[in-house]
């Protein structure tokens, strides 16, 4: 399976415990991970992909297919080791749209290359209450859509700041 096949089937699988997303890029504003390229890494086969700086984008692209787009910004916060929200660019036939992940620097391949594990948050923690406070809809069973970024990010520190700190959330998320 190619890597584009792979990085596109994760999201979609993983909306299948309730994803967050919205049709625009919310994250204004993006910065740089490292100025060299970095390696993302998940609990899944394959485990790590390379994404390579542009501008304030990532672009992940596998050979012989387009190029996917992720953008990061810091969360606030002290959790031993750098958290960042990021958006990433889902394509379709039906058009296009921006799943939010989380990223964890974790060390250095290798390489020398940074790595950082990825999450990705499920709206399935979110209590009803969550839903007008952070400016989140829930779009169907499998999704809730992302209005307003920086109450997106306070939703995150609410429901996930303790889990930040803890490896084992970022290696055993489902």
């Amino acid at each position: 399976m190619s890597l584009l096949r792979t990085l596109l089937l994760l999201p979609m699988l993983a909306c299948l415990s309730a994803c967050f997303i919205s049709d625009d890029l919310l994250i204004e504003d993006g910065i740089t991970l490292s100025e060299r390229p970095v390696v993302i890494c998940t609990p899944d086969s394959p485990p790590c992909f390379p994404a390579i700086p542009e501008g304030e984008d990532y672009i992940v692209t596998p050979t012989g297919e387009p190029p996917v787009r992720m953008r990061f910004k810091p969360i606030a916060g002290e959790f031993g080791a750098p958290v960042f929200l990021g958006a990433y660019e889902m394509k379709a036939d039906e058009g296009a749209g921006w799943q939010y992940i989380l990223v964890r620097a974790s060390g250095t391949n290798d390489d020398g290359a940074a790595t950082f594990d990825l999450a990705l948050p499920g709206c399935g923690d979110a209590r009803d209450g969550d839903f007008a406070a952070y400016g989140l809809v829930r779009s169907d069973q499998y999704s809730c859509t992302v209005t307003d970024i920086v109450l997106f990010e306070a939703y995150l520190l609410a429901r996930h700041g303790a889990d930040f700190a803890d490896p084992a959330w970022w290696t055993s998320r489902d």
